[in-house]
């Protein structure tokens, strides 16, 4: 029977076998600086990463591998083109991956209000006067 861990433990675990980096799985998982390398070498965690890479779940890595080749048209040999071919499908996947579509917002500036409509009467009103018209 395998070795109960945690769902902080299985979060390492998860992170651990996409970035293949144990202080980014630590960080990412909730861990304090220096704790990575124990959790790692934990006997649950080993269970744990050897069943999710037998489980036959593709990586990040096999994934951004797979779609790079299919957004270059290695393979399949789909000759389409547009909006909904696989390539373009696959470019976007990979661009919304990688954040080439997180563009900062523009900076917005509050509207400036100009207030030049003639008044009835003439003149300007005076400092805490009510407009003449009760409104």
């Amino acid at each position: 029977m395998p070795p109960r861990i945690t769902e902080k433990q299985r979060r390492f675990a998860e992170a651990y076998l996409e970035t293949g980096d144990a202080a980014l799985a630590g960080e990412r998982a909730g861990y304090a600086r220096g704790h990575n390398a124990k959790v790692l070498a934990s006997a649950g965690v080993r269970c744990c990463l050897e069943a999710m890479a037998q489980s036959g779940v593709a990586t990040a890595e096999e994934v951004l591998a797979y779609l790079t080749g299919v957004m270059r048209g290695e393979g399949e040999g789909d000759a389409r083109q547009g909006a909904s071919s696989p390539r373009m499908k696959a470019a976007e996947l990979l661009g919304k991956r990688l954040g080439v579509f997180n563009e900062a917002p523009a900076e917005t500036k509050p509207p400036v209000i100009v207030d030049d409509i003639p008044r009835p009467g003439g003149g300007e009103p005076v400092a805490g006067e009510a407009p003449p018209g009760g409104g």
